[in-house]
């Protein structure tokens, strides 16, 4: 079962970081979520958005190999894509990019539920 757990955190970690390869470049933030760049302004923050994936999802695989930060990162974690499923279904997007981007956060979050469960499941066996 550990080997399932951390297979499972290091999936939640994968799909939290992969947003980090949109700071690269205005071409490939477009690509990531088929939007119109318009003006520097919006490269700046879409850019800083990358990196703080980068950090949540670096966070996350880091506490897949270090069960001690798995509190933490699973907070983070929740609060990151519940905040984006909440505002989704709020203001609902405007392209098919952000759809998929939706179901993604929504497997994201059932892997984590279920690797959270199976986490706390294993810890209780061995107290």
């Amino acid at each position: 079962m550990k080997y399932i757990i951390t297979a499972l955190f290091v999936i939640v970690g994968l799909i939290n970081f992969a947003p980090l390869m949109g700071i690269a470049s205005d071409t490939m933030l477009a690509s990531l979520y088929a939007v119109e760049i318009s003006s520097a302004d919006m490269s700046l923050l879409l850019r800083h958005r990358a990196a703080l994936f980068g950090i949540v999802g670096g966070y996350i695989l880091i506490s897949a190999f270090r069960p001690s930060h798995r509190p933490v990162a699973t907070v983070m974690a929740f609060a990151s894509m519940l905040s984006f499923l909440v505002l989704y279904l709020m203001i609902g997007p405007e392209n098919n990019k952000l759809v998929g981007v939706f179901r993604i956060d929504v497997t994201a979050v059932i892997i984590l539920i279920a690797a959270v469960f199976m986490n706390r499941r294993a810890s209780s066996k061995t107290e």
